[in-house]
């Protein structure tokens, strides 16, 4: 073949290439995208949402982002809003598409429940404008798997799936903040039992807390933790308006009015910016009036006034009950060791004449010794993770008398835990149980504490775990206790 002729062929070869990508790829990618697009419900990214208004039925409900980022209702009334059923919404609309175009009906929208629809969303920008046509949605096909609906004054009916029905169908119940306190859990740095039984609690850091009344002392942040968010940010399972003469913005100090059950406790929880007063009191006797829908029978829960709203609101047994029982005793940090088990980088522990020695190599705990292990990483962390967590039941003290009664002098139990720029703990023992099962324990110079046993055994790697298990100690006498 010529050279002439060969390179006549490579350049038809490649025109012919071009030609087919251009139409093939080009213009089917182009066509595939507006047709994506032509099924959006919504042109707009989640990041551009900054509202909406829905009206399910005759109640509509507008929600905003503030200037801070977080989201609010600004009617029918004015409080936050649940961040997490907010942008559950907005982001079921943004992903939204149309399953199948039945075209334009004409006026016949009532048969498919459009002519009113069932419920409208308004997607809104920061200046509250739509951010495109409202979406309407109507009644199931006959199938039930689709609902019908419309975008803004257009007569185009299409099918949607019936789950985005479910996801927007938000009432202005479920879309505002019912916790307790509507301060943030990890901006609150003090809360005051005030009645029945006097309880300060302050912050210290992140996840450190402090006990300043009626004693001093570290507080259990797990307790802390149940406090705030299983508590102080339950969710109110109704509202309803407050009567008069109970405590709330507009009055002085608590009190009942007629038949309402005055305050059984008064807590006060604070942030930099804020402090909120609540008023706890028992729910009155079961009513012959029908509860809201998804609300609990009247009678058995609490009420809780919020110095900062004018509704009251009612709340479950647990919730109430727990901040009813809330008593200092129970939140005295008993952790037997503070350390942070991700700053760590490794371990030597000896029970008897068994020792291991592990290093974290690349974020991988790996057993150096002995040179035959068992053990790999998801042990040596559920390990840490048990000593992280292990209490003591009692504390004595650290006299040296206490020590040798407990023979701690002679400690066949030692654990060191170090890294970088972790303190280096020590913790020591005995593995031989005394009275009830229990282990005596000493960290660093600490005070000797008595720990259940098993909470240690059921997590020891098996390059330690003692064979057999040591038999319990004679019952000491007992040594001095500690607050």
């Amino acid at each position: 073949m010529k050279p002439r002729t060969f390179f006549v062929y490579v350049a038809a070869l490649l025109i012919l290439g071009g030609v087919y990508y251009y139409y093939d790829v080009v213009l089917t990618g182009r066509k595939n995208a507006a047709d994506q697009a032509e099924k959006r419900l919504a042109a707009v990214t989640q990041d551009q949402v900054k509202g909406f208004r829905l009206r399910l039925g005759n109640e509509e409900t507008v929600v905003a982002a503030t200037e801070a980022g977080e989201w609010e209702i600004r009617s029918p009334l004015t409080t936050p809003a649940d961040r997490w059923i907010v942008e559950g919404v907005i982001r079921a609309m943004v992903e939204a598409e149309k399953e199948k175009t039945l075209g334009d009906v004409g006026g016949d929208l009532k048969q498919y429940g459009l002519d009113p629809a069932f419920l409208e969303l308004t997607l809104m920008d920061r200046e509250n404008r739509p951010l495109g046509p409202a979406l309407g949605l109507g009644e199931y096909n006959p199938a039930g798997q689709w609902v019908y609906g419309r975008k803004g004054e257009s007569l185009e009916v299409f099918t949607v799936s019936e789950s985005l029905r479910r996801e927007l169908k938000k009432t202005l119940f479920d879309l505002r903040d019912r916790s307790l306190v509507l301060i943030p859990g990890e901006k609150i740095d003090r809360i005051e039992f005030v009645t029945p039984r006097p309880v300060v609690l302050e912050r210290k850091g992140i996840r450190t807390w402090a006990l300043t009344a009626p004693v001093q002392a570290e507080a259990d942040p797990d307790e802390i933790q149940k406090i705030i968010f299983k508590m102080l940010k339950a969710k109110a399972a109704r509202y309803e308006p407050r009567p008069a003469g109970t405590p709330g913005p507009d009055a002085a100090a608590p009190g009942g009015s007629g038949s309402d059950p005055l305050p059984l406790a008064h807590i006060r929880v604070s942030a930099k910016d804020r402090t909120v007063d609540l008023w706890i009191g028992p729910e009155e006797p079961a009513s012959t009036e029908a509860s809201p829908a998804g609300a609990p029978a009247s009678g058995g829960g609490y009420w809780v006034q919020a110095s900062d709203r004018t509704e009251r609101m009612l709340i479950g047994a647990e919730a109430g009950a727990g901040l009813l029982q809330v008593a200092s005793d129970g939140l005295v940090d008993r952790h037997i060791a503070a350390f942070n088990r991700l700053g760590l980088d490794e371990i030597v522990a000896r029970i008897g004449a068994k020792s291991m020695r592990v290093k974290r190599i690349k974020n991988v705990w790996d057993v150096l010794e002995p040179s035959d292990p068992i053990s790999q990483d998801a042990q040596i962390e559920t390990f840490l993770s048990a000593l992280e967590d292990w209490k003591y039941e009692e504390k004595l003290d650290a006299s040296p008398e206490t020590i040798k009664r407990y023979r701690l002098d002679q400690p066949d139990l030692k654990v060191e835990l170090s890294g970088p720029e972790e303190p280096r703990t020590v913790l020591i023992g005995r593995m031989d149980p005394v009275e009830k099962e229990r282990l005596a324990i000493r960290v660093g110079d600490g005070p000797v504490v008595l720990v259940p046993r098993n909470d240690l055994l059921d997590y020891l790697p098996r390059e330690i775990l003692p064979d057999p298990l040591p038999e319990p100690a004679s019952p000491p006498t007992t040594g001095t206790p500690s607050p």
